[in-house]
């Protein structure tokens, strides 16, 4: 875990779905539902795997999950949509483009926490999206989703905030309520950030023995940042 530089401004949304999308027919599974619900979830994966800066493992986007996706966000699933509009931003063309977007929003409009943070990505980037940039409205979104209690999203702008990157003010202080709340859902990450916060003193008074006491629960739980950061800081090296 990199203090204050795990975020790296993203190139484009191609980068921050990192998908490597497989197109290929699978055995029919008994339970239904469960089925659908595989088919789920997909964006949230991705963006928690930028957001622990690690490399995402591949998904497997069926033939079937990708109907089940279109048929369920045309049906107004919120979910379906965010994670339809992840696929849509793989493509090449302006018009996959133009449907991820619509369906970023749609999702964002219904209070999807996925959707609120990938249009407020789009909105930070701006021009380097082929988007409007609007550094307030995508403020504005990435709130909404931590204030529903997203943890990718409280985590993310908590970094944003640390280091004042895409427009946000640098405010250390607000990064650590942030990473709290996290953390208190129990999330490895905010817990390894947090314990960073305390133990070099950002944002709050410094407090070496509690900023180790939460990296090494986080690292416990197996985090790969947190460990490496014990490392680094020279208290132990698992």
């Amino acid at each position: 875990m990199r203090k204050h530089h795990v975020f790296r401004p993203l190139s484009g949304l191609g980068l921050l779905c990192l998908f490597s999308v497989f197109v290929a027919v699978v055995p029919a599974v008994p339970d239904v539902q469960a089925q659908e619900d595989s088919c789920f979830g997909y964006c949230t994966k991705m963006i928690r795997a930028i957001i622990d800066d690690s490399s995402a493992s591949s998904a497997s986007y069926s033939a079937r999950c990708i109907n089940i996706l279109q048929e369920k966000a045309r049906a107004g699933d919120a979910q379906a949509q965010a994670d339809l509009g992840c696929f849509y931003s793989e493509g090449r063309s302006v018009d996959h483009m133009r449907r991820a977007v619509e369906l970023f929003r749609k999702a964002a409009e219904q209070g999807n926490a996925d959707g609120q943070i990938l249009l407020g990505f789009l909105y930070l980037q701006g021009q380097e999206m082929g988007f409007p940039k609007d550094v307030r409205r995508g403020m504005e979104l990435f709130h909404k989703a931590a204030e529903q209690g997203s943890v990718i999203a409280q985590i993310w702008l908590g970094m944003l905030y640390s280091d004042g990157q895409m427009g946000f003010p640098k405010d250390e202080r607000r990064a650590v309520e942030l990473f709290r709340k996290a953390a208190e859902q129990g999330d490895t990450t905010a817990q390894g950030f947090l314990g960073l916060c305390y133990f070099l003193g950002s944002g709050l008074p410094k407090d070496e023995r509690r900023g180790v006491e939460l990296l090494r629960k986080s690292a416990a739980q197996g985090n790969k940042g947190a460990k490496t950061a014990l490392c680094k800081l020279g208290v132990e090296c698992w």
